[in-house]
């Protein structure tokens, strides 16, 4: 019953992830109160206070590991994005204001989620690798 869930919500939220694919639908509840959400975020061409480019510390702090995402079947070029940390995948249970809402205002509310991780999640991993990678020797 649960794959069955996850095809119906597909259908319901395919219309966005066409257009920009900044977030997949990976699982629904049977009533469609909540969706999980994988949301790519695009990192920021930022430097740290070491000198390191936010994408290579970020690499650097995942441990320059293969980056398992949970989407199945994603596309070459958003995997290839996510191996070299230009995005990053957040996974977040999303839950609707009414579960009654039109599949287009579910999608709505899941653009607006969206819209605040694009600002907060580059925001918040520039505070964790502010000093990634700053080494010292004192004379």
């Amino acid at each position: 019953m649960k794959i069955l869930s996850v095809i119906v919500c597909f259908v319901m939220l395919t219309v966005s992830n066409l257009q920009a694919k900044d977030w997949h639908a990976l699982q629904t509840d049977k009533k469609f109160r909540w969706v999980e959400v994988a949301f790519h975020i695009l990192i920021p061409d930022v430097i740290n206070q070491a000198g390191i480019e936010l994408k290579t510390a970020l690499g650097e702090y995942l441990g320059n590991d293969t980056i398992i995402s949970r989407v199945p079947n994603l596309e070459q070029d958003e995997n290839d994005s996510l191996q070299a940390c230009y995005l990053y995948e957040y996974t977040e249970m999303v839950v609707f204001t009414n579960a009654n809402l039109t599949p287009l205002e579910k999608r709505g509310e899941i653009d607006v989620r969206c819209a605040a991780l694009k600002s907060e999640i580059p925001i918040n991993l520039q505070k964790i690798l502010k000093y990634w990678g700053m080494k010292r020797n004192i004379p």
